[in-house]
């Protein structure tokens, strides 16, 4: 016999029919038939189930495929750190990272591109690239444009370092006229200068530098300005003179003039002008001197008295008040002058200008 139903129980049977078919009813695996639209969507770049974390920064996403990969971490390291074949920023995961937003070194445009002080193939950034490899290197002894970047051996910064670009310390770089020495013939700390009594060509240490005067005194330590030197040449003072040569560097500071000959035949001397007055008849230099006229200015030197129209062949030659110039077909001593003024000239010549004085001239 069918007992009837209470109406409590009849009550709940129309609850539980209602909660069904509004859809919000568990599923037999206990978890409701509307997860599936809360769970976290691993690719979609949204927080879809509300936890603040989203896509695989999600520990709901721990186990999908989407973020179950390597990424390459660090983009500085020359490492594949996510085995994909790419390294540092050559891989996608590193194209925000600092170390792949700044220039990169390009191997062969002659510019620091990345702003590390070093060019080309001096970076270690391009020890890979093929412009550096021995191969494409620039030879820097050959005249060819070997890496293709415009410069030719020693003008190509991939030369800097090689020793044969280094420039070498010799005559060239010593002379009053070519100092200060305009490249680095020395290492740092070094001057080109010459040293010993045979005046030999060589490095020495920048401290002799440090003192002294053009035709001056020399500094305590021998010290002397660049472009001279402390020397004391026969019978005349030790004092710093600047160094020059009569052919190829005749300059000299002051007024000097480039006279004296030394040990070393590609070095001679600058010397002081006596500035005396050769065809003047007051005696303005030591007894036993005369006053003659050494590119375009005066000096007293030691005259061997050679006498008016004899032959000379040296500028000191001839007997004070004379100068050995060359007239018709020889080198003859002629009596010195001014010219426009013939009062220092003997009956029926006159006062001529000679090549090497725009002051003097002789009688002819």
């Amino acid at each position: 016999m069918l007992r009837p139903i209470s109406f409590f129980t009849l009550a709940v049977l129309l609850l539980t029919l209602q909660s069904c078919a509004n859809g919000s009813g568990s599923s037999n695996d206990g978890s409701s038939n509307n997860d599936t639209d809360n769970r976290e969507i691993c690719t979609g770049g949204d927080d879809e189930d509300g936890d603040g974390l989203t896509d695989c920064e999600d520990p709901d996403c721990t186990t999908d495929p989407a973020c179950n990969t390597y990424h390459e971490v660090i983009c500085s390291d020359s490492l594949d750190g996510d085995k994909d074949g790419l390294t540092d920023c050559e891989d996608p995961d590193c194209t925000t990272d600092p170390a792949c937003t700044t220039s990169q070194e390009d191997c062969s445009n002659n510019v620091d591109d990345d702003d590390d002080d070093l060019i080309d193939c001096l970076d270690p950034d391009c020890e890979s690239d093929s412009a550096c490899q021995e191969d494409n290197r620039e030879n820097c002894t050959n005249g060819t444009d070997d890496d293709g970047d415009g410069y030719i051996d020693c003008a190509d910064p991939g030369c800097e370092t090689d020793p044969a670009c280094f420039d070498v310390c010799d005559e060239n770089h010593i002379f009053y006229d070519s100092n200060p020495d305009p490249v680095n013939s020395c290492p740092t700390g070094k001057i080109c200068t010459v040293t010993g009594t045979n005046l030999e060509v060589d490095c020495a240490d920048d401290s002799v530098t440090g003192a002294g005067t053009f035709y001056g005194e020399c500094g305590p330590n021998g010290q002397c300005p660049a472009g001279s030197t402390c020397y004391s040449p026969n019978g005349r003072a030790t004092m710093c003179y600047p160094l020059c040569n009569m052919t190829s560097h005749p300059n000299c500071p002051d007024g000097g003039i480039c006279f004296l000959h030394t040990n070393n035949s590609l070095v001679d001397l600058c010397i002081p002008s006596d500035d005396c007055h050769p065809a003047d008849s007051i005696q303005e230099c030591p007894i036993g001197e005369g006053c003659y006229i050494i590119q375009d200015s005066t000096l007293c030197l030691p005259s061997n008295n050679v006498q008016e129209d004899e032959s000379c062949s040296s500028v000191n030659d001839c007997a004070p008040g004379l100068l050995c110039v060359y007239d018709v077909s020889e080198y003859r001593c002629l009596r010195a002058c001014h010219p426009g003024d013939n009062s220092l000239c003997t009956s029926g010549m006159t006062c001529q200008a000679i090549q090497n004085s725009s002051e003097y001239g002789v009688c002819k």
